[in-house]
């Protein structure tokens, strides 16, 4: 992963190894909120797109629509987002 400062991110994509949990995000400009649970599956190539809610997470893109992922379930060893 990139080192990145300043809300400044490049997009990262990654191809999922296996089925797993996410948040659904629903977005109103930069307002985002959790808008239920969901599944990503396996195979699936998500972009990693901006922060989470908390350290531990990050905003990915699929197919159109904004989930919140655990880091630890896309194998990022930081938050490429963090300061």
């Amino acid at each position: 992963m990139p080192t990145l400062s300043n809300n400044e991110f490049e997009l990262i994509s990654t191809k999922l190894r296996e089925t797993i949990a996410v948040i659904r995000v629903a977005a109103n400009g930069s307002d985002r909120r959790f808008a239920g649970y969901s599944e990503l599956p396996k195979g699936a190539e998500v972009d990693v797109c901006g922060e989470g809610f908390n350290e531990r997470s990050v905003t990915v893109r699929w197919h159109g629509q904004l989930f919140f992922v655990y880091r630890q379930d896309l194998e990022c060893p930081r938050n490429p987002f963090a300061d």
